[in-house]
């Protein structure tokens, strides 16, 4: 049994494995969105997206008004109780010029 153990994957390994065209699908079509910083509109169609995906995944999103730049989004699972640990991800849109260049 312990040398079975040495010789399979990880189950995020093999989860990853599963879900690497998803990945790859999404970071490009992340890379597709126009969204320059100086764009209001342009970042926020991208946390539309960003929102949507998480929607997708069953969390609740809060959009929070950032006029100049453009929104920030927080989401969460329904049921996480505020006692309990979690996982924190903090994540930032960067643009990198524009895909046509």
């Amino acid at each position: 049994m312990g040398k079975m153990l040495k010789t399979m994957p990880h189950p995020l390994l093999q989860k990853l494995e599963k879900e690497t065209d998803g990945i790859l699908r999404t970071i490009r079509e992340l890379v597709e969105i126009e969204s320059p910083t100086t764009d209001t509109q342009a970042c926020n169609r991208l946390a539309c997206y960003l929102q949507g995906r998480l929607e997708d995944l069953g969390m609740i999103v809060k959009r929070i008004p950032a006029p100049d730049f453009g929104d920030h989004i927080t989401a969460e699972f329904p049921g996480d109780r505020p006692k309990d640990p979690g996982i924190f991800i903090l994540g930032i849109m960067i643009p990198f010029g524009r895909w046509a260049n």
